[in-house]
């Protein structure tokens, strides 16, 4: 039987199944990951800062972290993955990516695997300023960012962020004064109407992408994708691949377009799981929680995508008693 090395040991079906934690899993890309990999034969463990999160009782074995503000967070997972003797973490929140992302190399040769960029790598793909201006500088399209004289409509947003928290459509002055209050971590870019895409791909070890599948949005709630449908579309899997390999992004990865007559234009980077769309990835085949697993593994992986699948979100939830037990 042929076996692969990995950690330090070598696996194979007759070793016990692999540990994995999964931080950050009370957010909506925790959740999804543990979705994503039940049934998969790993021995899945969660940990979030939340003691009501949900997807801490989506696992039998679960674990109260500090937030990764805290100096606590690093020595808290570490005792952990020592107590439960982990093999892989897999970090779902943007906080907890950046600050496990400073330690890959010192957790690899403990023993533990993360497919992770390095550090710079998110530090840059959040600054959404510098992402424009590496974009027009590779001939993308992105929105124009207004210095002083604004364009309106216009969208306001952080200089450094995930997701849609704090971005608004303003379309006047009285507006953007409003919004607009913190110019130095703030910043104001032309406002792009046209249909909205989200490319999720999958980059191996080494940032070659392995994989890209695009999808309509055709309706989004709160920056998540409620109704998201998979297409075939090779100038958006073109681009998206021309973009994660020039921000040399590891691991699981998405970039959002807008599309009109004039062109399709680049309106966000992010090396982390999608976070509306992951069931409709894995779905589609491209489990990347799973696939990601076997590339640490030493694996060989292939991808075989399926077009034309149509996510439709809604919502659900966990009971549990006084004493934190599942019930329901």
């Amino acid at each position: 039987m042929k076996k692969s090395k990995h950690q330090g040991r070598e696996v194979d079906p007759k070793m016990p199944k692999l540990n994995v934690l999964i931080t950050g899993a009370g957010g909506t890309n925790g959740m999804n990951v543990l979705k994503a990999l039940e049934g998969k034969g790993y021995n899945l463990i969660s940990g979030d800062a939340d003691e009501l999160s949900v997807g801490l009782y989506m696992t039998k074995r679960r674990y109260i972290f500090p937030k990764a503000s805290d100096v606590g967070f690093i020595p808290a997972v570490m005792q952990v993955c020592k107590f439960e003797k982990i093999d892989i973490i897999i970090p779902t929140h943007s906080a907890d990516i950046l600050a496990l992302s400073e330690f890959t190399e010192g957790f690899k040769e403990l023993g533990l695997r993360m497919c992770l960029s390095r550090q710079e790598v998110y530090i840059l793909t959040e600054n959404k300023v510098i992402c424009s201006k590496v974009l027009k500088e590779m001939g993308i399209y992105a929105p124009k960012l207004f210095d002083k004289k604004v364009k309106f409509p216009a969208i306001v947003k952080p200089i450094s962020s995930t997701g849609t928290k704090n971005t608004h459509r303003v379309n006047n002055q009285e507006e953007l004064e409003f919004h607009f209050k913190d110019k130095e971590r703030m910043f104001a870019s032309e406002f792009i109407e046209g249909q909205e895409y989200t490319i999720d791909g999958l980059s191996d070890l080494k940032g070659k992408v392995i994989a890209t599948l695009p999808i309509t949005r055709i309706e989004a709630k709160g920056g998540l994708c409620t109704k998201g449908r998979t297409i075939k579309d090779k100038e958006l899997s073109d681009l998206s691949k021309k973009i994660a390999e020039k921000f040399e992004m590891v691991g699981c990865w998405n970039i959002q377009f807008i599309r009109n007559k004039k062109g399709t234009y680049c309106i966000d980077i992010n090396n982390r799981f999608p976070s509306g769309g992951l069931p409709l990835a894995v779905a589609s085949g491209l489990n990347m929680p799973d696939l990601m697993i076997k590339m640490l593994m030493g694996e060989k992986v292939k991808v075989k995508l399926e077009y034309g699948l149509t996510l439709l979100r809604y919502w659900s939830g966990i009971i549990i008693d006084k004493n934190h037990e599942v019930i329901k």
